[in-house]
């Protein structure tokens, strides 16, 4: 293995590795309780710290067109690379919605909706993937399956369930989570080229940052990956000068995202035309 693959293939096994867990912020002074009155309704609701964790209790009540109490963060500061979300709480019985406050999707009256059952004074921890979120306004459904890690600009739990009842549920731990990455297999690595390997593993890493909307990161490994390739021995002169006349005029492009795509196409070409080794 040449220097330059050493290198880029170390440089991918140190920012390739799954990201660390984000954990919310749990203290009462993070969070804050909005109710129905704003609408005029008449439910009641408290934030609480407990030895378990955060406790939302309170009293839904269904008179004057009310029927809701939700608890939110005040703020939320996440790292961009995950792919859901997983809570541990102690219940009530009810069922209870997730919410997340999109800064791409401004809903009224609502946010990005997934439903957890708990059970009555049990713990139970529930998963919760981005692609099972919908947007809802005034509870109708706007959309699904769009939600992104960059997307989440705030969270809470509310409870809505059309109960006249009390209502009671710790939030004890709330993580983000990340799928694993498989690694590449020894069919992608083991017996290709160096520079089909390069090529492979920079669209694996590249592909959920620019799914996550992060372009400048995707655009910016295609760059390194290409540029890589470039200076290697092996690349036939003709696709060599093809591909560094490509590699410059997606330099030139303003856009990142437009950037991300001119350096994609031009690896795609790289893998059609440079053949697996024997």
């Amino acid at each position: 293995m040449g220097p330059v693959v050493a290198a880029f293939t170390l440089l991918f096994a140190a920012n390739g590795a799954n990201p660390a867990t984000n954990e919310v912020d749990l203290q009462p002074t993070q969070w804050r309780v909005v109710l129905d009155g704003v609408m005029g309704g008449l439910s009641s609701g408290k934030l609480t710290e407990s030895k378990s964790g955060l406790k939302f209790t309170g009293e839904l009540s269904l008179k004057n067109n009310g029927g809701f109490a939700w608890a939110r963060t005040r703020r939320l500061d996440l790292d961009r690379n995950f792919d859901g979300f997983e809570i541990e709480v102690q219940g009530d019985g009810r069922i209870w919605d997730f919410m997340i406050d999109s800064s791409r999707r401004r809903v009224m009256a609502g946010g990005y909706r997934t439903r957890f059952q708990t059970k009555k004074g049990v713990r139970t921890t529930h998963r919760f993937p981005l692609s099972g979120f919908e947007a809802v306004s005034f509870g109708q459904v706007l959309a699904r399956g769009d939600l992104r890690a960059s997307d989440c600009a705030g969270l809470g739990v509310l409870i809505g369930d059309k109960k006249e009842a009390s209502f009671d549920l710790t939030l004890i731990k709330i993580t983000t989570y990340s799928a694993p990455r498989a690694p590449l297999s020894a069919t992608q690595v083991g017996i290709r080229s160096p520079e089909r390997s390069i090529v492979l593993q920079a669209i694996e890493m590249g592909v959920p940052r620019y799914n996550d909307g992060d372009h400048v990161g995707c655009a910016d490994l295609y760059e390194l990956a290409l540029s890589s390739i470039l200076m290697m021995g092996d690349v036939p002169d003709d696709l060599r000068a093809k591909t560094r006349k490509d590699f410059r005029a997606a330099m030139a492009l303003t856009s990142d995202e437009d950037r991300a795509w001119s350096h994609r196409r031009n690896m795609d070409r790289l893998l059609e035309q440079t053949s697996a080794a024997p």
